[in-house]
């Protein structure tokens, strides 16, 4: 810094700075923010990609070399086979006795019983209850030639009174449409609610999809929807089930196709129905439409059955079932043999109940199957339980049975040998 006094009346005084100047030609730009950037494009090597591996790459970079594989002989692998066979039938074996240790019984208690007084020279047909302790037994024979003669009747309940009301030909099945409305069909095909006759044959099977409408089945091969007005039966809707709806696997090639076939049994739910014929066809139909749909798996080897040649038309089985059961997604089979099959929806075979059956029944809720035995030597009921698809147990009655019933949810109506009305009280423990 240097300081010049220079010879004047003013004195002027100028310090001049030893730092050097940085700025060297044009003076330096100055930005803010909110000038444009400026981008170049510049050349740089790119970046080595980093490498992925599996488990196997080090096995396939390692080699094949010696001690990395073992040879095995023969007879190591073929003890290693037997020790996988004996595992797996022992497994099967524990399988067995776990139902020694299974707590799911079922205890049979007899609440009560009433005598019947049935006509001396009438057959117990079937019970069938209804709801509030309504029941109706079915008294006549099954078996008629031309006409029938028989001493027939059925025999009410409600609320533990029984009386008696005579027909004029033997009853074949009944259902009760309403609480206190039951339908009673005869062997002529006539319906006791109403004046007009529906089939022209006796009718096989009843089921009510919920009240006031029936479903009905003969063995003349019509299926008829009705449904109640007042005090009597109107017919909705009806199909003809002939033998173009049977499978093709047990249907003969010389058969026509517009020859009824007859239908022994329907069940089902508010929805869907499912029904068998007397030469074997399963079916399931939509409530709403009816349209058939035959079901491909059959739950028995229906080609070890003899095809009897009934007429030139149609070469048909014989009946290998009796009775079927729809509980979505199961269905039960009871065979004309007496086996009882529990299948799939789909109709594919999970199990056969041990012993033959005159008489199965399904709870309300489709969980536990009953079958009464076919044994009369031995009179036993048989608890068998669908979801789990196991066999729960067997009991023996002290008494004969000739048919059951389920009443409510955990009951059994049953009719005795000796014309006995006896309530039995199901208890799962």
């Amino acid at each position: 810094m240097s300081i010049k006094l220079e010879d004047s009346p003013i004195l002027s005084l100028t310090i001049e700075s030893a730092a050097k100047s940085t700025t060297k030609g044009a003076p330096r730009e100055g930005g803010c923010q909110t000038d444009p950037i400026k981008t170049a494009d510049a050349p740089c090597d790119p970046m080595a990609m980093g490498e992925t591996g599996t488990q196997t790459d080090f096995a396939a970079q390692k080699g094949d070399t010696e001690g990395d594989s073992v040879r095995l002989s023969e007879e190591v692998i073929t003890r290693m086979l037997q020790a996988l066979a004996e595992g797996d039938k022992s497994r099967k074996i524990y399988e067995r006795l776990n139902t020694l240790h299974d707590t799911t019984r079922v205890h049979l208690t007899m609440m009560r019983s009433a005598p019947m007084q049935p006509p001396p020279t009438a057959s117990i047909i079937d019970i069938v209850t209804g709801s509030g302790d309504r029941a109706v037994v079915l008294l006549g024979e099954l078996v008629h030639e031309t006409w029938c003669s028989h001493e027939c009747g059925l025999r009410v309940i409600n609320r533990r009174k029984i009386s008696s009301i005579l027909l004029p030909t033997c009853p074949t099945t009944a259902g009760f449409l309403e609480r206190d409305l039951v339908a009673i069909v005869i062997v002529s095909g006539d319906d006791i609610l109403s004046t007009s006759k529906f089939f022209s044959s006796s009718v096989s099977s009843l089921f009510v999809p919920s009240p006031g409408r029936l479903v009905a089945v003969s063995i003349d091969g019509l299926m008829k929807i009705c449904s109640l007005r007042g005090v009597e039966l109107q017919e909705v809707k009806s199909i003809e089930v002939t033998v173009a709806n049977l499978p093709r696997s047990i249907r003969s090639t010389r058969s026509e196709s517009d020859v009824r076939i007859g239908i022994v049994s329907v069940s089902g739910n508010d929805r869907e129905l499912c029904l068998v014929s007397e030469t074997g066809g399963i079916w399931t139909a939509p409530l709403s439409t009816l349209a058939l749909q035959s079901l491909p798996a059959q739950p028995q080897p229906l080609a070890a059955l003899q095809v009897p040649r009934l007429t030139e038309k149609a070469s048909l089985f014989t009946f290998p079932f009796r009775q079927v059961l729809f509980r979505p997604p199961h269905l039960v089979l009871h065979g004309d043999d007496g086996r009882v099959h529990v299948c799939t929806a789909s109709c594919e075979r999970v199990d056969t109940l041990p012993s033959k059956a005159k008489k199965v029944i399904l709870t309300p809720d489709g969980n536990l199957l009953i079958a009464l035995s076919a044994t009369a030597a031995t009179p036993a009921l048989a608890f068998y339980d669908v979801p789990k698809r196991k066999m729960i147990m067997e009991i023996e009655t002290t008494i004969s049975l000739l048919a059951i019933a389920a009443k409510g949810r955990d009951g059994i109506l049953a009719v005795a040998e000796d014309a006995q009305i006896v309530e039995y009280d199901v208890t799962r423990v």
